[in-house]
């Protein structure tokens, strides 16, 4: 009998820095799209490939002028495959230099009363980066620290998250494990799967826990923002593995334990228990945009 040894590892994986923002801001609008990759741009994050549609994952190289072109197509309506149509639901962007990253800006959307995916829908927009944190270094680092800010002005985000992985914690949630090192707005419509080192509280969460408790959070720091939001910091180790998902357990439990609202996703509790969840203002409602299949990407 042979034994197979298998040369390269199931899972490829990296200390990685994991950056989503969940908000309402319509991304069907060019103007906010130019505006979004403007940011990127102006802080030295511009992606260098991108790959547009669920059929059509080929990586292309990017330049802002094509992807001008691209926005003006068929900048992120929701996703729906009508009578030979196309409609495109996310973007996933690369940066294969310093700060290297690849991300995607997709939306999740709550049907009302839809038809075949074509009639009105509500929904959140998302903005997910995962950055390789041994690329980041002086400017690069500072890059991050500017592309985070720009982004909370950017999207008055409902929730975002900020949170340290080791790759060994990668490697753990690729296998399906803990850490959920993926987050989308979906799971926010059911339950918060857990608390980051960095979190950051829209309107409805702080509604949800109650400003004057989220202030007063026994943790490293609490801040309110000039949009309004309040950021919520568990540890000042963001950047490196003592900030990292395993290191924090114990702060992280306490925290929760503080804001005691039933609102974080608990597996001791039935599959179908329903937890407390705030009241999104998803009032952002458009009908899906359309293109031709024989468009260019």
């Amino acid at each position: 009998m042979k034994i197979k040894i298998q040369k390269k590892p199931k899972y490829k994986t990296k200390n990685t820095i994991a950056i989503t923002f969940i908000y309402n801001k319509q991304l069907s609008d060019l103007t906010n799209g130019i505006e979004l990759f403007n940011l990127f741009k102006e802080q030295g994050f511009f992606p260098e490939k991108y790959s547009a549609l669920s059929t059509l994952r080929k990586k292309r190289p990017i330049t802002f002028e094509r992807l001008n072109e691209l926005l003006s197509q068929i900048w992120l309506p929701i996703y729906v495959n009508v009578e030979d149509t196309w409609i495109l639901d996310s973007i996933e962007i690369y940066r294969d230099t310093a700060p290297k990253y690849w991300g995607n800006i997709y939306r999740d959307y709550l049907r009302t009363s839809t038809v075949a995916g074509v009639g009105d829908a509500v929904y959140q927009s998302t903005i997910a980066l995962f950055v390789e944190a041994d690329t980041l270094a002086g400017s690069s680092l500072n890059c991050l620290e500017n592309i985070i800010g720009g982004l909370i002005k950017y999207s008055n985000a409902d929730f975002a998250r900020i949170q340290y992985y080791s790759s060994y914690e990668m490697w753990e949630s690729g296998c399906l494990r803990e850490p959920r090192v993926t987050l989308g707005s979906r799971s926010l419509s059911k339950n918060l799967p857990d608390l980051h080192n960095i979190s950051v509280w829209g309107k409805s969460y702080i509604e949800l826990f109650g400003k004057e408790k989220i202030i007063n959070a026994p943790c490293y720091k609490v801040e309110e923002l000039s949009s309004g939001v309040m950021w919520m910091q568990l540890s000042p180790d963001v950047y490196n593995e003592k900030g990292c998902w395993t290191a924090l357990t114990d702060t992280r439990e306490k925290i929760k334990a503080y804001l005691n609202n039933n609102a974080f996703f608990d597996p001791k509790l039935p599959h179908d228990y329903k937890y407390n969840i705030p009241k999104f203002d998803l009032s952002d409602i458009r009908k899906p945009l359309k293109i031709s299949e024989e468009s260019s990407f």
